[in-house]
């Protein structure tokens, strides 16, 4: 299937409406828009796929300020979507890949956002065609974990959103394909501490059967549910 392009556009307005500049216009002002719905409609497809899973956390750094947190972002993507330093050209352990595949951005909840991420390499399976790494921000002196301060002692929600799932084509159930979404409520009214979890990238289950699995996970507090 060929897909309509901006060199198709500007041939056909030369070709069909070289005699009347107006409507030359507008029919290239037409191809423009047409375009630019082809490419929203497709680009997450342009960029599927790569995300295994994630885990959002963070603690209290009062060394450094009174609201200032140290958020961890651990995730899991696609190894071939990234270039790294093994012998087959993809990630390996200690290697650091910028996320541009999804645009991978920490939201803090107070109207400041990271921008792209980097996340440095931590575990990899070239079988199962995943990476595991933990996000920082590009020249920050700060390793595998990212430092913010608030501008109040109270609670806002941190986030992750982007696309996309792993595909359905590969035996994918959940949700696959989709938009996914990391969340952590940092309450600075407390002294309280999140709790903190990690599973593995990809769980395989039987279908039409009830299957359960464990999700480590750790409380220094001991009031999570």
């Amino acid at each position: 299937m060929k897909v309509l392009n901006m060199r198709s556009c500007s041939l056909l307005k030369s070709a069909v409406f070289n005699k009347t500049n107006g409507y030359s216009s507008l029919f290239f002002l037409f191809c423009v828009m047409v375009f630019s719905l082809i490419f929203q409609t497709f680009q997450p497809l342009a960029m599927a796929t790569h995300f295994r899973y994630g885990t959002l956390t963070w603690e209290k750094r009062t060394d450094i300020g009174a609201n200032t947190v140290a958020i961890s972002l651990t995730a899991a993507f696609r190894r071939n979507g990234y270039r790294g330093s093994a012998s087959d050209g993809y990630p390996q352990i200690g290697d650091v890949i910028t996320e541009n595949i999804g645009g991978s951005s920490l939201s803090f909840g107070d109207g400041y956002s990271t921008g792209t991420l980097n996340f440095e390499v931590t575990s990899y399976d070239a079988t199962e065609n995943w990476i595991i790494g933990k996000a920082e921000i590009s020249g920050s002196t700060h390793d595998k974990v990212i430092i913010h301060t608030y501008p109040g002692s109270t609670t806002y929600t941190a986030y992750v959103q982007t696309c996309c799932r792993l595909s359905s084509s590969d035996s994918h159930k959940n949700n696959p394909d989709g938009y996914y979404r990391l969340q952590t409520t940092v309450d600075l009214s407390s002294n309280n501490s999140p709790p903190v979890s990690s599973g593995f990238p990809i769980v395989t289950v039987e279908q039409n059967s009830n299957v359960s699995f464990n999700v480590a996970a750790t409380d220094t507090d001991r009031d999570s549910p």
